[in-house]
């Protein structure tokens, strides 16, 4: 088991015990809650052992573990959890503008090229004509672990509704692997082919590639602000 401690001062785990539970109901792959204690702030919950998928994930088993990870997102996806907010059109853009904010002005003392505001201005209407559901925000090989020869997540507790391109682009845009088109295509075909949805490999490859570059651009910024 694993104990976590949040000064009750600087929040709780409610959001994260919620969606735990509700995951548990729907017999989705998730770390399970033990105990809350919300008066001292901690909560106990399963500990998942220690293969993430950062970790595990090579080129022998990557095909494999893969599917794994988009079997799991369908259902967390497609899940019934309650209560979630809906990603507004000016957070989207205020995340993707930490790029320049944060990442170019602030951390690297730089000017952004030119291209990067119409850029920007360009992918946030092209997220929100997405289709939307479940999202878990920071679908990615750290948050997720392999246990029993099954993919699990953690880390879920700002899940929202956004749109399906953020958790595909998470788990398939991966920065320690070369960019493949052909076989990111071939694993979007096969998300195509188990989520219940009338979007053609087309419609899901242009989600991923635009909350791609939104997802990847606020993650330049958000972690030089946390630097």
């Amino acid at each position: 088991y694993i104990l976590c401690y949040l000064d009750t001062s600087k929040g709780n785990h409610k959001q994260f015990c919620d969606i735990s539970n509700q995951l548990k109901k729907e017999n989705i792959n998730a770390s399970r809650v033990v105990g809350v204690w919300p008066e001292l702030g901690i909560t106990i919950q399963e500990d998942l052992g220690d293969d993430c998928l950062l970790d595990i994930m090579k080129p022998n088993n990557k095909e494999k573990i893969i599917y794994k990870s988009l079997d799991l997102l369908a259902e967390i996806q497609q899940a019934n959890i309650s209560e979630l907010k809906k990603f507004t059109y000016e957070e989207l853009l205020k995340q993707q503008q930490l790029f320049t904010k944060s990442f170019c002005d602030r951390f690297l003392k730089i000017l952004c090229d030119e291209q990067i505001n119409p850029l920007i201005e360009e992918t946030i209407p092209h997220i929100m004509e997405s289709t939307w559901m479940n999202c878990h925000y920071d679908y990615e090989r750290r948050n997720l672990f392999l246990k029993d020869d099954d993919v699990y997540v953690i880390d879920y507790q700002d899940m929202r509704v956004g749109p399906i391109g953020l958790d595909l682009a998470g788990i398939l845009l991966d920065h320690y692997y070369d960019f493949n088109k052909d076989q990111i295509c071939k694993y979007l075909a096969y998300y195509e082919s188990i989520i219940n949805l009338n979007n053609s490999k087309e419609d899901i490859y242009e989600s991923f590639r635009w909350c791609g570059i939104q997802r990847n651009m606020r993650i330049l910024g958000t972690l030089s602000d946390l630097y």
